[in-house]
């Protein structure tokens, strides 16, 4: 089971991790600030920064539970997968492309990570109120929904919960 951890879990979670994600439209506070695009799933762990464009904010608590509920997933697929259905026997060839794109991967995500205009937090520091959210895949970029009625938002947001 070590190697099946190591050699197809931890790879498939951070695969995944980086090619699917869910995106979120968020007033942040200040409530008189800008709706930015928020990613992670299910919490967000990322969003625009706010002091320099190209820069995120990114929150430790909430990436640490994202890749734990990735790797959790995967755990659970494979563990049911090599107990139940068919015992798993790995390929060599296959663990060392799977290793190796998700180093390049990791690599990639460590790089933009380490970039010196974000912000870290441990914990995100405000509100949120979610607009909009959707899933999305790495190559779809970072979406923005074109047809998003402020006006009716803020009218429904007015009148309060209905009853």
């Amino acid at each position: 089971m070590r190697d099946l951890v190591w050699k197809l879990i931890l790879p498939l979670s951070v695969i995944s991790f980086v090619l699917w994600t869910k995106w979120w439209m968020v007033y942040a506070l200040p409530i008189d600030g800008p709706d930015i695009i928020m990613v992670g799933f299910p919490l967000t762990y990322a969003g625009d920064g706010w002091h320099t464009s190209m820069s995120l904010q990114i929150f430790f608590l909430e990436l640490a539970i994202d890749l734990f509920i990735y790797f959790l997933f995967w755990f659970v697929i494979v563990l049911t997968i090599d107990k139940v259905i068919v015992r798993i026997r790995l390929n060599r060839v296959l663990g060392i492309v799977t290793q190796s794109i998700a180093g390049l991967f990791a690599l990639g995500l460590i790089f933009v990570g380490s970039l010196p205009e974000n912000v870290y937090y441990l914990k995100r520091p405000y509100d949120i109120e979610v607009l909009d959210s959707g899933y999305k895949f790495y190559w779809d970029g970072n979406p923005r929904p074109v047809d998003f009625n402020y006006e009716e938002y803020e009218m429904t947001r007015r009148k309060g919960p209905a009853k």
